[in-house]
């Protein structure tokens, strides 16, 4: 493990062929996640803020690499869900971004040998360096030990702002609003179109017979209305 570089999830998610479709949704949902023979695929929610997206594509790499489901639709972050699956792909996605080794050395270096309790200075450069989400970052850093509830809770509020008066970009509170997929069978697929080896319809073809129906059609309001029946 290198301390000092972070976890690139969505080149582990690469590295492992799992596709990865980022899509700005009109629901609150984060992501979702399909496995469908040998595809496995991450959907995220480019409307939610990229640290969220972070943290979501490590909770959906969870469900895939340990679910039984085939397919579902998640709100990430929330770490007190009635569905314990949905729990522990939380736990798992904020020690996956941070893992302790690594939260430790990074702790270290800013507090320089000093006996001193961290600030909200200290929680957001650790969640700029880790790619994280406010709240995954309080809540690692409070299940390590480093801070209370009580300095969770005043810790929360104007963060985008702090963060800026600190010299930090805002990118990683805002939402993206990407469209993009990244996969290596719609490479190939794309690839072949482009050479004339297969017909339009046949290149979608393939598409839904990997998993990607958003590409061809979008997420349906079906399943973003699905967003509203998942237990909290």
């Amino acid at each position: 493990m290198n301390l000092l570089v972070p976890v690139d999830i969505w080149k582990v998610l690469q590295a492992s062929e799992i596709s990865i479709l980022k899509k700005p949704l009109k629901s609150n949902i984060s992501g979702m996640f399909l496995k469908k023979g040998f595809v496995k695929l991450v959907l995220i929610n480019t409307s939610r803020t990229v640290g969220h997206q972070n943290f979501t594509g490590c909770h959906e790499y969870f469900h895939l690499l340990y679910d039984q489901d085939d397919k579902k639709i998640c709100r990430a972050g929330e770490f007190d869900s009635n569905d314990s699956n949905e729990r522990e792909a939380d736990y798992f996605a904020a020690y996956f971004l941070a893992p302790d080794e690594a939260l430790e050395f990074q702790v270290e270096r800013r507090l320089k040998g000093k006996r001193r309790a961290l600030n909200i200075a200290d929680a957001i450069a650790l969640e700029q360096m880790f790619g994280m989400s406010h709240q995954a970052m309080l809540i690692r850093l409070k299940e390590a030990g480093y801070i209370h509830a009580e300095e969770e809770e005043h810790m929360r509020s104007r963060v985008l702002t702090q963060a800026l008066q600190l010299g930090y970009s805002p990118d990683l509170y805002l939402p993206s609003n990407e469209n993009a997929i990244i996969s290596n069978y719609a490479e190939k697929a794309k690839e072949a179109l482009d050479k004339g080896l297969i017909s339009q319809g046949r290149y979608e073809e393939l598409l839904l017979e990997a998993g990607l129906e958003e590409l061809v059609f979008g997420l349906t309001e079906r399943e973003e209305e699905r967003d509203e029946t998942i237990p909290l």
